[in-house]
């Protein structure tokens, strides 16, 4: 059962599995950091997401993922250190945190959960893992990347005699970006579509779309130009399977409202 305790040691990026030497006696700590990707359906296809390990300040939630909290367990799901379940995605100004004593002479992996507070219940949004060699008698860093937890999501475009109307020969394209503040990171960018009524598909079908707060915008041309670029936003939170009856209804305005 480990202990945590505050961050000493200089920080050290970089997933650290060192070769393992001979056996050792003693004990060493381990320094777990983290950071968060989001999945994308385009290039990049991965964007890293509060990459500055030392921000500074006091504990907080980290500002591009929105992640509040995590946990960090071993491979079986077992707390680290069961007297401090939670701890801030910013634990006084550090992305990490340092758990004592383990044997050293070993490797450890641990599983950074990252949670968000949905409908006032916790959400796990991003999971991921990393491995580290204790040697004794010293701090062992290892950085964890924890990727966005994807789900499936339907998306249904809606026409109607107060909105927009396709013609035939039409096509329909969107835009799908996450909530990241300020530059909100495009997840999904399609051209081409039939129109329809309702214009209905899946994003990302092979894999799902990271949980976050999401928002759409839509664009229809005649092969020419383009005849409605509806920039009226229309948020959507999406942290479960949202599809069929739970997924996303967006109506096609006619006027692009800035």
């Amino acid at each position: 059962m480990k202990r945590i305790a505050l961050l000493a040691a200089a920080l050290t990026s970089g997933c650290v599995v060192s070769t393992e030497p001979p056996p050792a006696y003693g004990y060493g700590d381990a320094v777990v950091y983290w950071n968060f990707s989001r999945h994308t359906a385009i290039a990049p296809f991965s964007v890293l997401y509060d990459g500055n390990l030392n921000p500074g300040g006091a504990s907080r939630a980290c500002s591009d993922s929105g992640v509040e909290y995590v946990t960090v367990t071993d491979l079986a799901g077992n707390l680290i250190d069961p007297f401090t379940p939670t701890i801030p995605c910013i634990f006084t100004g550090v992305q990490g945190a340092t758990f004592l004593t383990f044997p050293a002479g070993m490797s450890y992996t641990f599983v950074v959960h990252g949670y968000r507070t949905v409908n006032a219940s916790p959400v796990e949004v991003h999971r991921g893992q990393g491995t580290v060699y204790v040697y004794a008698n010293q701090s062992n860093p290892v950085t964890v990347t924890a990727a966005g937890i994807q789900r499936d999501l339907d998306v249904f475009l809606y026409e109607g005699a107060s909105l927009f109307a396709c013609l035939p020969g039409d096509s329909l394209g969107y835009t799908l970006v996450d909530g990241r503040p300020g530059t909100p990171t495009i997840l999904d960018q399609v051209t081409g579509l039939a129109c329809g009524n309702p214009i209905a598909f899946r994003v990302a079908s092979s894999t799902g779309v990271d949980l976050d707060n999401l928002d759409i915008r839509v664009q229809v041309t005649n092969g020419v130009t383009v005849v409605l670029d509806s920039c009226v936003s229309q948020p959507f939170d999406h942290f479960a399977n949202d599809t069929a009856t739970y997924g996303w209804a967006v109506a096609l305005y006619n006027t692009c409202v800035q």
